[in-house]
């Protein structure tokens, strides 16, 4: 079985649902995630989940000294960052075979029914069917891969700029896929786009660009977590990224029926256990005990 480690830079404070995230993490008990944060205690703690607590402007520091360059956005830029963090961390990434990075505004599954040998033996592991997928992709932990964001053109000033560039997904996407709107069996005479996989996964609830399963845009509205098993719609799925729920910024209010955001809510997460082993996230109510 192939180690893999995600590294996540976080800072700032945890959000709400955040000991929520780790128990799922807990459930994937053969993947390693590698916080670098100046956010505190979790509150849950696992043999899986390390945290190096380090001050934000340190961590730039860290990045700039990594990458010769100076890097001083905000942490939002950090999003940036993520193609080149398997360079930045190799030293913590030494052990593992495959390295990669994440949101948290995620809750997994069981992961490795998805990650199979056969998956993990590309170099690379997308959950979009186009393009890398910023809130989930694993890469081969090798010289090549570590500097693979190497090749997108000016990654350098990309990244001293303040503002964010969209490098994980759109500029990284371009290392691997050349042109996305080509049809599958061009885009497989490139022998890099197939040392790749790229599978979609249905994760993004509500994205007017990543349609549900049967072609519609209507995601199930409530996704069930059980001991580690998440499902939605009837079937088992890999991870729910519910960044349309808990914020309206990244998705289109217009031809999407009955979107609602979390941000109405007095609070997301309304699960009194602190260490949870079954819960459902719902559209409307966010997350909320599973019945038994």
């Amino acid at each position: 079985m192939k180690s893999i480690c995600l590294i996540i830079p976080y800072f700032g404070t945890w959000p709400e649902w955040f000991p929520l995230f780790l128990e799922s993490c807990r459930y994937n008990p053969t993947i390693d995630w590698h916080f670098f944060t100046d956010c505190g205690e979790a509150g849950n703690s696992y043999p899986n989940i390390k945290f190096t607590h380090i001050s934000y402007p340190d961590y730039q520091q860290l990045i700039s000294h990594r990458l010769h360059i100076a890097f001083t956005g905000n942490p939002y830029k950090l999003c940036d960052l993520k193609p080149s963090l398997g360079y930045i961390h190799r030293a913590e990434l030494e052990s593992y075979d495959c390295f990669g990075f994440g949101d948290i505004d995620v809750i997994y599954g069981n992961l490795r029914k998805f990650l199979t040998p056969d998956v993990l033996d590309k170099k690379l592991v997308s959950t979009h069917a186009d393009r890398v997928s910023g809130h989930f992709c694993l890469m081969e932990n090798t010289g090549e891969m570590r500097n693979a964001f190497r090749k997108i053109p000016g990654w350098e000033s990309l990244l001293e700029t303040g503002k964010h560039q969209g490098i994980d997904e759109s500029c990284f996407t371009r290392v691997f896929i050349k042109h996305r709107k080509h049809p599958e069996w061009i885009k497989r005479l490139s022998p890099q786009y197939r040392s790749c996989v790229f599978r979609e996964q249905y994760s993004t609830v509500m994205s007017h660009k990543y349609p549900w399963i049967d072609g519609s845009h209507r995601y199930p509205e409530t996704w069930r977590w059980d001991r580690g098993c998440l499902t939605a719609g009837g079937r088992e799925m890999m991870y729910l990224h519910f960044t349309n729920w808990k914020s309206g910024r990244w998705h289109r209010r217009d031809g999407i029926p009955g979107t609602t955001c979390w941000e109405q809510l007095e609070r997301i997460v309304q699960i009194t256990n602190p260490h949870p082993d079954r819960f459902q996230i719902d559209r409307k109510q966010a997350f909320t005990p599973l019945p038994a």
